[in-house]
């Protein structure tokens, strides 16, 4: 992660393009408030933008979304303590295993 965070600044420093951030919540992985402190302190120097992904669930259950009450308080955990933008991805396609970072294959055996 040092490196990929030294690259970020290497790049914000050569380009001054704001980076955007992509993180994706998984359900009882990566979604508690400890995960959203310990991203604020990795970004806080960079100059970046958060977009928060609830994952995109399919028919295999190995991951799930967490609940929108657990997402919005991530949200305000990670804006209030690393003084960035945080955006939740607006959902779609969802319905037919067509979102974000879903692609599913249904199979008629």
């Amino acid at each position: 992660m040092d490196e990929l965070i030294e690259s970020l600044h290497y790049y914000y420093n050569t380009t001054k393009r704001r980076i955007t951030i992509e993180y994706v919540l998984l359900d009882s992985i990566n979604d508690e408030i400890t995960k959203a402190r310990a991203l604020a302190d990795l970004i806080k120097d960079l100059h970046c933008h958060i977009n928060l992904i609830p994952y995109n669930q399919t028919n295999d259950h190995i991951f799930q979304r967490p609940n929108n009450a657990t997402i919005q308080k991530f949200k305000e955990v990670l804006e209030r303590k690393s003084h960035k933008k945080v955006t939740i991805r607006q959902e779609r396609g969802n319905d037919i295993n067509a979102a974000c970072g879903q692609l599913a294959n249904v199979f008629n055996g």
